[in-house]
């Protein structure tokens, strides 16, 4: 363990390097921009349930229901693609 005294100027630089890294994930990878959506839509609207978001992407009745029915027999092959992401 480091012994060294609490530096404010220290803390904001290392602040700064997280800011940096995060600013470059943002630019970088199109997928976080994805997941940071979903996550703010889930903070936002946390009544919407996994299935009324599979409703939300598109997904019709039927499939939704064979989907789920093969999700819990765990006939995993049974399952319909189609879920528009």
């Amino acid at each position: 363990m480091n012994n060294e005294k609490f530096s404010v100027r220290k803390r904001i630089k290392s602040f700064s390097y997280a800011f940096a890294g995060l600013r470059v994930l943002f630019r970088e990878e199109h997928n976080v921009r994805i997941h940071a959506v979903a996550a703010v839509l889930t903070a936002t609207y946390p009544d919407i349930n996994w299935i009324e978001g599979l409703r939300l992407n598109g997904m019709s009745d039927d499939d939704l229901q064979a989907w789920v029915e093969a999700c819990l027999s765990d006939k995993q092959s049974e399952i319909r693609t189609g879920i528009k992401m």
